[in-house]
């Protein structure tokens, strides 16, 4: 038999001036009854004393200058990462197939030192730079099998190179500048008949960049989720993709944060509406949180619908 049942929420202002807030819904455990596949829910508080600033020309903000890294369509600026002990631009040049090396001592005219052919190593993702080391992530010319971390000096020079999984598409330094994490998208082909883990490669630097070999990466995958994929979809996170999706295969890292600590990183799985939190100390998953659903509530008053 199907019911409905009312959950009343009473919101009463109080004495702080606040911003909008969320309110998670979550149940559990029901007792003769079925809640579904989604079991949480997040409401979005809209608040009504939060005073909005009056408009001011207290900042403002000019053009100082541009960069063009040439013919547009044969080339592309996708993710620039800027070190401030060299005071360079690496930009990601995909179309070009290409890491551009940009002179950013005066920002107002920024000057290319050089461009990098990364053809050799696969097809450019993105970069990441932390004094003056530089690394890139790099997809296969066959985008389903393995990818790399490429290493370079800040003058493009090839310094180390290391497997990363599937697809590589955002990487980053931690904080301290000794471990670099990529996460690792493994998207199918279009006809789904390769379909590669998603993962996350973390790869231990502290050493520095001479000594290091394939010992010093690891590999986080998803394995371990095959066959809760019931259970991980109760809790909203969308496993969907392909003929008979698995958890491993269907989790598609996107990007990648890391703690002011430098102890967790969280890492989006932006199609499966998820965030995986890893331990940066075990290099391991320590939770996949669900981001919900979200509804936002709205208060109107003096609303006239036409007849």
């Amino acid at each position: 038999m199907n019911s409905t049942a009312s959950v009343n929420i009473t919101i009463n202002n109080d004495a702080i001036i606040e911003s909008s807030e969320y309110i998670i819904l979550k149940m559990s455990s029901p007792v003769n009854a079925n809640i579904g596949t989604i079991q949480q829910m997040a409401f979005y508080i809209k608040d009504d004393d939060k005073v909005i600033p009056s408009p001011s020309n207290a900042l403002s903000l000019n053009l100082l200058a541009s960069f063009s890294n040439t013919v547009s369509g044969s080339n592309s600026a996708e993710i620039v990462a800027h070190d401030p002990t060299t005071q360079r631009l690496y930009i990601v040049n995909s179309i070009g197939a290409k890491l551009d090396i940009v002179n950013f001592v005066n920002p107002s005219a920024p000057v290319l030192i050089t461009s990098i052919p990364v053809t050799p190593y696969g097809n450019i993702n993105s970069v990441a730079v932390r004094n003056g080391i530089v690394a890139c992530a790099i997809e296969n010319t066959n985008p389903q099998d393995t990818g790399k971390i490429v290493f370079f000096d800040k003058d493009g020079v090839f310094l180390k190179q290391v497997k990363a999984g599937a697809m590589p598409d955002m990487i980053t330094f931690n904080h301290s500048g000794t471990k670099v994490i990529s996460a690792n998208e493994g998207e199918p082909n279009a006809a789904y008949t390769n379909d590669p883990d998603g993962s996350i490669t973390v790869v231990d630097v502290s050493g520095g960049i001479a000594s290091l070999t394939q010992a010093n990466v690891t590999q986080i995958t998803f394995t371990a989720y095959n066959g809760q994929e019931a259970t991980l979809r109760s809790q909203g996170i969308r496993i969907y993709g392909g003929p008979s999706p698995t958890s491993s295969k269907d989790f598609e890292p996107e990007y990648v944060a890391v703690a002011s600590d430098d102890s967790k990183a969280w890492v989006t799985l932006q199609e499966n509406n998820a965030i995986v939190e890893i331990n940066l100390t075990t290099n391991t998953i320590t939770a996949i949180r669900a981001l919900g659903t979200k509804i936002i509530i709205y208060l109107v008053t003096g609303w006239m619908f036409p007849t």
